[in-house]
């Protein structure tokens, strides 16, 4: 079975949960409001969860700064064991962040995490196209373009730490699989290096 989703534009991630039902992340094409996160969840027969979202198995998020939209693009997503669900991504207006939501299992924005959603700039312009949680550590490792890892850890959700890397932002009770070595693995979309002249 093909199934569309169900807001134009595309997934680029998905997680099958214990139910057997399926949440997958991505991006709305271009609107009014410019282009934002998407969270779909489908039952086990391939029907959307009518319980997520906004009743329709959807949950869409977009960005402001100085009042101005901008264009988010979700990448990558985790499912903390929780049941909340981590996506992370980019967002472009002037400049390009790490944009990171939270939302609960029911698919609306998690208030305890500064609001539902952080962004983050650098120094350069950035992206992050990978996230992994961690159960044992409540971490969450985002991993992206420009910059090597930033890496969120701490008791207050949102707020800077730059305790690591070039940039830490703090994020409580995170879930996920952690090496036997300590380490986090990070899945992620590469880039090819560009061609020699």
């Amino acid at each position: 079975m093909v199934r569309s989703t169900s807001l134009g534009g595309g997934l680029s991630a998905l997680h099958v949960l214990d139910s057997g039902r399926i949440v997958a992340a991505g991006t709305t094409v271009k609107s009014q409001t410019g282009d934002q996160f998407l969270v779909e969840k489908y039952k086990r027969d391939g029907t959307f969860d009518t319980s997520f979202g906004g009743g329709d198995g959807a949950a869409v998020t977009g960005f402001k700064t100085g009042g101005e939209s901008r264009d988010d693009f979700g990448l990558d997503m985790a499912v903390q064991s929780d049941g909340k669900i981590v996506v992370a991504g980019e967002s472009i207006g002037t400049d390009k962040r790490f944009a990171v939501v939270r939302y609960t299992f029911a698919g609306v924005l998690d208030p305890s995490f500064s609001g539902g959603g952080v962004l983050t700039s650098f120094a350069q312009d950035a992206a992050a196209t990978g996230v992994a949680v961690n159960n044992g550590t409540h971490k969450i490792l985002l991993v992206g373009d420009e910059i090597t890892t930033a890496r969120r850890s701490g008791s207050t959700p949102g707020s800077p730490r730059g305790t690591w890397g070039r940039s830490a932002l703090p994020v409580p009770r995170p879930s996920g699989a952690r090496e036997s070595d300590g380490c986090a693995r990070v899945r992620g979309r590469g880039r090819p290096p560009a061609a020699a002249p």
